[in-house]
């Protein structure tokens, strides 16, 4: 898919999600009660997920000839 058509298709998928969220904001203006237990997870779960995968990633020790030489000269 070219750059700017992909580029064009998420900005136009990101402008109908905050469509959306702006008219069930109309529909409910009620403040969203979410669970603690839930906020937390939403904000520290990708950040886990990233720091489990970086360290997976450089204890397995594959080289995928992307990484630069740990020799020196």
């Amino acid at each position: 898919m070219p750059k700017p058509m992909l580029i064009g298709l998420v900005w136009g998928i990101a402008l109908l999600i905050s469509g959306g969220l702006r008219l069930w904001g109309e529909l409910r203006p009620l403040p969203l009660q979410a669970p603690s237990a839930l906020v937390l997870l939403i904000v520290f779960l990708p950040s886990i997920f990233l720091g489990v995968w970086i360290v997976l990633a450089t204890a397995s020790g594959v080289d995928d000839g992307t990484r630069e030489s740990k020799t020196f000269d």
